[in-house]
Parts: C-alpha cells; structure tokens; sequence
C-alpha cells in the first residue's frame, strides 16, 4: 500500500474566486476589479516551506466561483487565458519542489456564502446548475484545454471535480450556514445522497 501525503491550499493570499485566473462573473457583483492576484514570489514561498516538511502533493482550487471561465451570455466559451499562464508558472514552482497538483475544479459551497446577495445567489445558482447539466461538455473541454497543456498535464497528480459534493443533494444545495437552497436542478440517479 502507498501513503501520499498532501496539503489543501484551496486559494492563495486569501483571494478566493480570483486568485489565478480573472473573474468575469464577479465584474458585475463587486466594487473592485477582479483580476487575478497570483504572485510568483509568494506561491514559491508557500509551496518551498511545503516541500521542506515533506509533502509531495498540494491540493489546489480552481473555478471557485467560476473563476477563470470565459463566460458569454451565460455559455461558457473556455479557460481565461490569465488562468491558464498563472497555472503554467505555478507548475514551474511545483516542478523545481517535487510536488504535484491535486486540482479541483468546483466549489459548490461558494456560491451561496452569506457574504452574497440572494439575487447573486440566485445568479450563481443558475451558472452551477448550467455547468452540470446542459454546459456540461463546454465546461469538462474548458478543463481538458488546461490540463493538456504539457506543463500542467505532468504536474498533475490528481483531478477533483467538486469539492465536498455532500454539499449538494437531489434538488438543493447545502450552505456554508447548512442551510438548503434550491438548485432548480433534479438529480435522477443521487436518489440515496443527503
């Protein structure tokens, strides 16, 4: 049997849904410019003391609240391009520290934190339940764009679609607060998941 062990850095400076990549759906929702805040200096700073107490694979967000996704008119058109040269230095980093991603593309919790209006919530829930339903395949071609891409592909040692998906059930998602809030969307085959 073989152990690995791995660390959760879900979003770097405290920047969740615009760390890597630029934030479009933000734009309209906040008093400030989303883009993205990724620092090469301060990444390599975290992942080096990482490394020096022995872990090899680091847990990484990346479309919190759809961050890095182009986003037209509600369709998801693909990868923010931002996104994607942050995530190639990254991997640079990662490579000179033998340490590899664990990368998880969704954050279901996220999108209804009590710090959102609910017609943002609202708003969110919509983009959510269009990426997992009829956007699907716009949303994993968007994924495969970045994870083909040679120095992120060999930097990957794992891909995790959505994080903590107990947060989700048949037609309702859970808050951060525990709360249910309606998805709007109906699970066919997740009858037995609460």
């Amino acid at each position: 049997m073989t152990f690995t062990v791995g660390i959760n850095l879900p979003w770097v400076d405290g920047q969740y849904d615009h760390d890597f990549g630029y934030n479009v759906t933000r734009k309209q929702d906040v008093d400030y410019e989303p883009n993205p805040t990724f620092s090469e200096e301060n990444f390599e700073r975290y992942i080096k003391d990482i490394s020096e107490i022995g872990i090899r694979v680091v847990r990484l967000w990346l479309f919190e609240r759809f961050e890095g996704l182009i986003i037209e008119q509600g369709n998801i058109i693909g990868p923010d391009e931002k996104l994607i040269y942050n995530l190639v230095d990254a991997c640079t980093i990662t490579k000179k520290y033998n340490i590899k991603f664990y990368f998880c593309l969704m954050n279901s919790w996220g999108i209804t934190a009590d710090d959102l209006s609910k017609d943002v919530k609202k708003k969110y829930l919509r983009l959510a339940k269009e990426m997992i339903t009829n956007q699907r395949y716009e949303f994993i071609d968007a994924a495969y764009q970045i994870f083909y891409i040679p120095e992120i592909k060999n930097q990957t040692w794992a891909i995790d679609v959505l994080n903590e998906p107990e947060g989700w059930s048949k037609t309702s998602m859970m808050t951060e607060e525990k709360k249910q809030v309606s998805t709007g969307t109906i699970w066919s085959n997740t009858s037995n998941l609460r």
